[in-house]
């Protein structure tokens, strides 16, 4: 009796684990994961900014010179 009491108590502990904490501990890891990746990698995505920055601004000078220049 003891041993079925045992596995009842067990498989809820279980169930409530994988039903809250281990998502928070999923979650709690992807965040951290994110963190670390950013701090290693924050050149990179600087740059890419930068770059796409750099290629809008280009796109709305090109569309003003066309406005301001389609009328002559």
């Amino acid at each position: 009796m003891a041993l079925i009491g045992f596995t009842i108590i067990i498989g809820w502990l279980v169930y409530k684990f994988f039903t809250k904490w281990l998502w928070w501990f999923i979650g709690f890891g992807i965040l951290v994961n994110v963190i670390a990746w950013f701090q290693a990698f924050s050149w990179a995505i600087i740059m890419i900014g930068c770059f796409a920055l750099a290629i809008a601004l280009f796109t709305l000078a090109i569309r003003n010179y066309h406005i301001q220049h389609q009328n002559k």
